[in-house]
């Protein structure tokens, strides 16, 4: 092993030309005599084996992906009936003033001391 890492370019270059048929030695050569034919076996086999691994894990991503956005889209959220209720009877009390709305204030029978006196 020389030590020296191999470029993007030079990795591209070598599995282009063993996909085409090259041999080992002729690979070594063309993309410049720095690496054995033995170490350029070796880092084209892992290289295979990294591409292979991300491939794999994107398709994983992508499957997690669309079963995400199957389960966000399709699934409805229903309210609480309670709550819907409350909702309605809240709508139909009288109109509050446009001081009180502005305000803040609670509606009528909403208030702390409306319900403190409900309750006495």
């Amino acid at each position: 092993m020389t030590g020296r890492t191999w470029t993007t370019r030079e990795t591209r270059t070598a599995l282009r030309m063993q996909a085409a048929g090259a041999p080992a030695d002729e690979i070594a050569k063309a993309i410049g005599g720095r690496h054995s034919p033995q170490e350029l076996m070796r880092h084209l086999k892992a290289s295979r084996a990294r591409m292979q691994q991300r491939k794999a894990e994107q398709a994983m991503l992508r499957e997690d992906r669309a079963a995400l956005r199957a389960v966000l889209v399709n699934e409805s959220i229903e309210p609480d009936p309670a709550a819907l209720a409350d909702r309605d009877v809240r709508l139909g009390l009288a109109p509050r003033s446009l001081i009180a709305a502005v305000a803040g204030d609670p509606l009528p029978g909403y208030s702390a001391l409306d319900r403190k006196q409900s309750r006495a």
